[in-house]
Parts: structure tokens; C-alpha cells; sequence
């Protein structure tokens, strides 16, 4: 199995396939298998490199490191391990704002960032809340309280039972000081861009072009925000508000579709 060591982890990744150059980022409590319904399409047609971000999934289990800029010093470091820049980074969640940052802050190494409901552009007093949900998921019932959120938030009637029972079996897996230091390494960093404004000026900081995907309610101004903002004329966004949190998997067809235009159409 493929594992690169990046200071003091192992990340795994699959690397497979030909062409332009493609590396897949996973969400919060997640890995590299939610991306199973895209694996076969972009094997087919371009390098497609899978990453499990550490303590998730196959990776390392560090017990700090869980940022959102330490995800991306992470993947930036497996790029040029792999000699697979410039990529494109799809990003789900997490994984999206871990793309951003990487076209922020490391600029040569992203081609195109196509963000998928990326944990980014939230209204500041959703911060209050999340602090104390922070601090629930460090008690004894820490990870039933972050399924609990999983399942009240991420989800609409269109969304089928089986993707709840694998996501919840899945973040329960998940070591306890990951989901919560990730979650709090997405808000609370003094850095952060998960609230606006400060991921309008992020956001106005990428030059490469964003493709970004938004559901759920609320999907059609979030979308229009973030194209608004993002600094490259060529970023576009698209809103499929009837779905859940995870329209590559609830619509893995459409999503494809579009993803492949999107590639295909880059300059």
C-alpha cells in the first residue's frame, strides 16, 4: 500500500491512472472512500491521486496537527513528493477548505480548486455553537454527539438510509481527538476562514479558478457568494439544493458529469 511519510506521519493514498493531474480531499470524520463513486471515471481519464488526511481513515494518528493550514502543509508536501503538481484539488466539506488553502498559500502547486460544500463563508454567531459542541465532543459521549450533528444537519429526504448508517459507522471509528481538534481546527484558529468576513478576503485571495458546489437549504445564495468572491473571473457555482452534504455520493452521476466538464475545460 502506498504511504508517503510527511514529517512525523504516514499518509496512505492510492495514485492511479494518466493525464492531468487530480487529488481528491475527504470531509471531517471521513476518507478516502467516500470518493468511490468518482474513482472509476477518473481513472479512466487522469491521474487520480485518493488521500486519507491524517487521523483519518488508513493515515497516522498524530495527537495534534488538525488545522485546516496544517491539513494543507500535509497534502502540499505529498504533491511534491509524488511530482504531481500542478493538480487539480476536489475537496468535500473539510476537504474543500483544505483546498482553498492550498490554492491561497500554495499557489504553484493548484491548477483548479472544485470545492464541494466547503466548511467556509458560515455566519459569525454560528460560532457560539460550535464552541460549545466542541466542548460536548470532548466529554465521555464525545463522538455520539458529533453523529448526532451528522445526522441533523447533513441530510435531506432525498438522501438514502444507507449513506447515514456508513457515515455514522464510520465517524464513531474515528479516534475522538480528531473529530473534535478537526472541528475546532476549522473555527477557532485566529487565522480562520470559516467565518465570514474573513473568508470573503480569503477567498478573494485565490487565483485559480474554483468550481464550487453547494446544497441543501440556503444552496442558491450560498453559491452566488461564492462565486461573488472567488478571485479568479473564471470560477463558477453551482446549487442542488434538493440534496444533502454529500451530493458526489447522492448524485455521483450529475456530479461526475460536471466535474469532467469542468476538467476538460480547463485552459
Amino acid at each position: 500500500m502506498p504511504r508517503a511519510r510527511v514529517d512525523d506521519i504516514e499518509l496512505f493514498y492510492t495514485d492511479g491512472g494518466s493525464g492531468q493531474n487530480v487529488l481528491l480531499l475527504h470531509g471531517w470524520a471521513c476518507d478516502g472512500t467516500d470518493w468511490s463513486y468518482q474513482s472509476p471515471v477518473l481513472l479512466d481519464q487522469y491521474r487520480s491521486i485518493n488521500l486519507d488526511l491524517r487521523g483519518h481513515g488508513r493515515s497516522g494518528v498524530p495527537e495534534s496537527g488538525y488545522r485546516v493550514r496544517d491539513f494543507a502543509a500535509d497534502v502540499a508536501k505529498l504533491l511534491r513528493q509524488l511530482d504531481a503538481a500542478p493538480a487539480t484539488i476536489v475537496g468535500h466539506s473539510l476537504g474543500g477548505a483544505v483546498a482553498v488553502a492550498l490554492g491561497v498559500e500554495y499557489p504553484e502547486l493548484v491548477r483548479s480548486v472544485v470545492s464541494i460544500e466547503g466548511a467556509y463563508g458560515f455566519p459569525p454567531e454560528i460560532a457560539v455553537p460550535v464552541v460549545k459542541m466542541v466542548e460536548e465532543m470532548q466529554g465521555p459521549q464525545g463522538l455520539d454527539v458529533a453523529r448526532q450533528f451528522f445526522l441533523s444537519s447533513f441530510y435531506t429526504t432525498l438522501s438514502p438510509a444507507h449513506l447515514r448508517a456508513w457515515h455514522s459507522r464510520r465517524l464513531m471509528g474515528t479516534p475522538q481527538h480528531v473529530v473534535w481538534q478537526t472541528c475546532q481546527g476549522i473555527f477557532a484558529p485566529p487565522d480562520q476562514f470559516a467565518l465570514r468576513p474573513q473568508a470573503e478576503e480569503y477567498l478573494g485571495r485565490l487565483r485559480a479558478p474554483l468550481l464550487a458546489l453547494r446544497t441543501g437549504e440556503g444552496a442558491h445564495g450560498l453559491a452566488g457568494w461564492e462565486e461573488s468572491q472567488a478571485g479568479n473571473r473564471a470560477s463558477r457555482a453551482v446549487s442542488w439544493p434538493e440534496h444533502g452534504h454529500w451530493p458526489h455520493q447522492e448524485r455521483a452521476s450529475a456530479f461526475n458529469g460536471l466535474l469532467v466538464e469542468w476538467l476538460d475545460g480547463l485552459q
